[in-house]
């Protein structure tokens, strides 16, 4: 039952992120959320109890957790931020 639970909290915490991600995003006026918003997305980790690692590690997992929550429609921003254009996830409220 031990290896369930855990599996369980785990899912939980998962869902969690997205929803707590949703709540900020409401509370700020805001629906979108992509890479650049470190805000919002480190708002989102304290939260949601996700120990803060090395920034892109943190926004990775969040943007990750939001990439699978129905709550959120994924698509794509083109930003300039070193110097070259890249793609970077962006997601809007459904």
């Amino acid at each position: 039952t031990y290896g369930f639970r855990k599996c369980l909290e785990y899912k939980i915490m998962k869902y969690q992120i997205a929803l707590t991600m949703k709540e900020i995003m409401l509370k700020n006026g805001r629906n979108t959320v992509w890479y650049g918003d470190l805000e919002l997305i480190e708002e989102c980790a304290e939260l949601s109890g996700v120990k803060i690692q090395h920034p892109q590690k943190t926004i990775k997992y969040i943007l990750d957790n939001l990439d699978r929550s129905p709550c959120f429609t994924k698509g794509y921003i083109i930003a300039d931020i070193d110097g070259s254009k890249r793609r970077y996830r962006c997601f809007k409220l459904k």
